[in-house]
């Protein structure tokens, strides 16, 4: 349930749980040592999480919701790479968009959150969040499907099904779903 990327020459782990707590530490392997260590953050630290979205875009890390101590979270953080500063860029209300095992991809400033489980079950809407200061974008609600090639996409998995999506640019830059359901394999680009 955490989340990894690569930024210049150091693997970063942020988030997850430990089997028995969830975590909001930052660690990092440097590529070049082979050797880990823990970074000393500041700022607006986020709640600890697992099972979040993130993305990292001009060298701040970004991040929303996930599975916090006591319920599902809806905020998202940016954590600025050189500082090590983390900030709270916003906080929604509302059990659409308290969510995990969702996914997400960065494109255009904004950060394009798909699906996840929240407290009123599976979701297939897509969320537009500005990573600079603007407005919050529903893009489809809970019972809408979201649109994808201007047709619409499979339903929400139902219980049997996983939860969990995984998202990744195209090489013109826009955003590829890909269906981790066993029950609904295969993928779709959605148009932003």
């Amino acid at each position: 349930g955490h989340s990894s990327w690569i930024y210049g020459d150091t693997f970063f782990v942020f988030g997850g749980c430990d089997g028995k707590y969830r975590l909001n530490d930052v660690h990092g392997l440097d590529l070049r040592t082979k050797e880990w260590k823990s970074f000393d953050v500041s700022g607006d630290i986020p709640t600890p999480r697992s099972w979040h979205c993130h993305g990292i875009e001009d060298g701040q890390y970004y991040v929303f919701g996930g599975a916090g101590p006591v319920k599902r979270l809806s905020c998202a953080y940016s954590l600025d790479m050189k500082a090590m500063r983390w900030q709270k860029v916003m906080q929604l209300t509302g059990e659409l968009y308290e969510r995990n095992d969702h996914t997400s991809i960065i494109t255009g400033g904004r950060m394009l959150i798909f699906g996840g489980v929240s407290p009123v079950g599976f979701l297939s809407n897509v969320l537009l969040i500005p990573l600079v200061a603007a407005q919050l974008e529903l893009q489809s609600g809970q019972s809408e499907q979201p649109e994808v090639n201007g047709n619409h996409a499979d339903p929400a998995p139902n219980a049997s099904d996983k939860a969990a999506n995984t998202m990744a640019p195209l090489r013109d830059g826009s955003p590829h779903l890909i269906h981790d359901c066993p029950a609904r394999s295969g993928s779709a680009v959605l148009s932003s």
